[in-house]
């Protein structure tokens, strides 16, 4: 019953209207920005207020990041975050396109799938407009195009074309075993060519990863470079890893000596910020770390407040399109 009453209200308060494109106010561009920050570190409960006042708005982006954070409420598809899906859609989100043409196994699986959405239509249509784009050189409709068909080649294309997403995520299938290689070192130098390609676009993501490559490869230097680069985007996973190195201070892979102040500072914003790590930060803090003097806890709290003022909000970047969940 409480289902029915909740899809009876979404229905009188959501599809009376249409939330069409609309310039946003400084205001309103600092509440999406703020949803989304939010949404980054995987606390839809704070993004989701924000994310909708600025999606009813018209803003395209808030509402495909609204729907995300409302179908990872539910795991499923329902009408709500179909609905703001579909707002996104039709102003050309070919990802939103992609989530409606999705076969959402759990709300079959519970018969509640939203009515009146043709999955084939939005399939067909998030296929048209990313070959059109494809055509014309774009590496992030390549890269559309392969996580609709799994067609590998689409991946190389988008990669060859200079999308960082796309370069990133082939060093990793390829580092998954995709993709045909006469020997490991053939393997290994692809890898190591598109993580290369991707993180000197400055993608978080694969900075870190070129920074254990660089480590392999006894580039001390350039692997801490990488490593810290990474580390001042924000990037969640970067900032744990480096934390952990001057914890324990390593030399020979990253050329970095033991700081515990500076460790602790940044194991402290990820405990903190409520990351999804921060279970691991803490008990880093309590257990792994020798006992700080009250001067080194005050030079760490310091620290992580300069720290946060001058670098970008913590962040899982997570790319526009992760499904069915956070990964």
């Amino acid at each position: 019953m409480k289902n029915k009453i909740l899809s009876l209200l979404l229905s009188s308060l959501l599809f009376g209207f249409s939330a069409t494109a609309a310039p946003l106010t400084p205001e309103q561009q600092q509440t999406k920005q703020q949803g989304i920050n939010y949404y980054m570190i995987q606390h839809c409960e704070l993004a989701e207020p924000l994310l909708k006042r600025v999606a009813e708005a018209g803003d395209k982006d808030s509402q495909y990041y609204y729907a995300d954070c409302r179908y990872q409420d539910t795991q499923m598809l329902t009408d709500e975050s179909a609905y703001w899906y579909q707002q996104a859609a039709e102003q050309g989100d070919i990802y939103a396109m992609m989530r409606l043409s999705g076969n959402d196994r759990w709300c079959k699986t519970f018969n509640q799938c939203p009515k009146n959405i043709d999955t084939t239509a939005w399939r067909n249509k998030a296929k048209q407009q990313a070959l059109a784009k494809a055509k014309q050189g774009d590496g992030e409709a390549m890269l559309q195009l392969y996580l609709m068909t799994d067609d590998l080649s689409w991946l190389e294309k988008g990669a060859a074309a200079g999308d960082p997403v796309a370069q990133y995520t082939l060093a990793i299938r390829y580092d998954d075993r995709a993709g045909h290689f006469a020997t490991p070192e053939q393997r290994q130098a692809a890898i190591a060519k598109w993580m290369k390609a991707s993180a000197e676009q400055g993608y978080p993501k694969a900075m870190l990863n070129y920074a254990y490559i660089l480590s392999e490869q006894g580039k001390a230097t350039e692997a801490q470079q990488y490593l810290i680069k990474s580390a001042n985007t924000g990037y969640i996973d970067a900032i744990y890893e480096y934390a952990a190195i001057l914890r324990n201070g390593i030399t020979k892979e990253f050329n970095l000596q033991q700081d515990l102040v500076k460790s602790y500072a940044l194991f402290s914003l990820l405990v903190a910020n409520k990351t999804i790590n921060r279970l691991q930060a803490e008990n880093s803090i309590k257990n792994r770390m020798p006992p700080l003097s009250k001067e080194q806890l005050d030079q760490a709290k310091a620290y992580a407040e300069q720290w946060q003022k001058e670098h970008p909000p913590l962040s899982e970047y997570y790319t526009k399109y992760h499904y069915p969940a956070f990964h």
